[in-house]
């Protein structure tokens, strides 16, 4: 820390002697950088954007080597520790997710409801009905019977299914949003109420219902809003520099006051 203090020192007066020759195109081209870095930490702050912001660092970067000038030695292995840094987030797969996603409002519209003689895949059967079963089924529509029991009230009448499929299709869209927000308990109370609607009402034992929980799985286990680095290094040793580099103003020397008593003086 000691030899850090003394490099950052000796930097502001090599600062300041090298603004004895420093002309306008070279303060230029900081206030260039200048701009540059705080573009890469406003993106990073403001919108989580890893990318423009390593790119932003790369050609404040880029730029300082133009100067071939040991002074900003240091801004230059400030810049090269954030951009490592920034290769460190892991950034969550939003193509994949939305993919996700999209499979499953799709997948939605199509999941059997318990209660209801599915096959395999969750499709009704139509062979091997007795005449009697084919009579019950076309006259299930005229007739609803409800039952106060448990098992009967996990089991949606007609008449509700429709909004049963909305109100779960609308926690995907939900989640979808928290996706854009970032916003990691969002996503993760929709997924939650999702899953319960799921195991409430439709038939856990289809092969749709099985392929919507294995992908829910995935879904739970993204993380939305990892932890971004702080890149303020770069442009606070930046803004030191161009300020150490400023020369002092000149000191005026103060003129004699004249008196009417001594006009000589």
């Amino acid at each position: 820390e000691g030899d850090q203090a003394r490099l950052a020192t000796a930097e502001a007066h090599l600062a300041g002697l090298a603004a004895r020759s420093m002309n306008s195109a070279a303060e230029l081209n900081l206030a260039e950088i200048d701009y540059v870095l705080r573009l890469a930490q406003e993106r990073l702050e403001l919108f989580a954007d890893v990318r423009t912001a390593n790119q932003a660092l790369a050609i404040a970067g880029q730029q300082l080597a133009a100067f071939n000038n040991p002074l900003y030695a240091g801004l230059q292995q400030d810049i090269a520790s954030a951009r490592l840094q920034l290769a460190e987030v892991s950034e969550p797969d939003s193509v994949s997710i939305y993919a996700s996603l999209d499979s499953l409002q799709s997948a939605v519209l199509s999941l059997p409801f318990k209660g209801g003689e599915t096959s395999e895949n969750g499709v009704p059967p139509a062979n091997g009905m007795s005449w009697w079963e084919r009579v019950k089924q076309s006259l299930s529509g005229l007739v609803t019977v409800r039952r106060d029991t448990e098992i009967a009230n996990s089991i949606p009448v007609f008449a509700d299914q429709d909004l049963i499929r909305q109100h779960a299709w609308l926690e995907l869209e939900i989640a979808r949003l928290a996706v854009l927000r970032r916003d990691q308990l969002s996503w993760t109370a929709a997924l939650n109420r999702f899953a319960a609607a799921l195991a409430h009402w439709f038939e856990p034992g289809s092969l749709a219902a099985r392929d919507a929980l294995a992908q829910l799985a995935k879904l739970k286990q993204q993380e939305i809003d990892p932890a971004m680095p702080d890149i303020s290094a770069p442009l606070t040793a930046l803004q030191a520099l161009r300020a150490a580099a400023v020369p002092a103003p000149a000191s005026v020397p103060m003129q004699p006051e004249v008196t009417e008593e001594d006009p000589a003086q």
